[in-house]
């Protein structure tokens, strides 16, 4: 497989130079959807990687972008995401073989179910917070 890189998305990192046998930058949203669509596998550190992974239904890993320590860090709406649809084992975990947590099926039955009933309760509750609201 072709590994494709969207690299230095919040800071430079020199490191990340090597990796990767494709880097695409400035990427628009549609791009960003396209290149998700088509991956085979994706591995992300983004919260909206981590969605549209889900939504289109592909195998994924997410890593962590911050340590959990970081102030600025989002890994925490990863993890609710992750749990609220049962998916928490796509977390990076250094202690497992991540080949191994890769090859794991994704069961999107599942998932899919979870996710509608994640946006009927969404949707009450909009309704309600703006009922009146004209």
């Amino acid at each position: 497989y072709k590994v494709i890189t969207l690299r230095h998305l919040d800071q430079y990192v020199p490191a990340d130079e090597d990796f990767g046998d494709e880097a695409v930058y400035d990427v628009a949203p549609d791009r960003f959807l396209n290149i998700l669509r088509g991956a085979s596998m994706v591995c992300t550190d983004s919260f909206h990687g981590t969605c549209f992974s889900i939504i289109n239904q592909k195998p994924f890993i997410v890593f962590n972008r911050y340590s959990s320590e970081a102030k600025h860090s989002k890994n925490s709406r990863i993890d609710t995401l992750c749990e609220a649809l049962g998916v928490s084992n796509r977390r990076y975990n250094s202690k497992n073989d991540i080949i191994e947590q890769a090859k794991r099926k994704i069961e999107y039955n599942e998932v899919s179910k979870k996710l509608e009933r994640l946006k009927e309760y969404t949707n009450d509750y909009l309704d309600k917070a703006f009922e009146g609201v004209k």
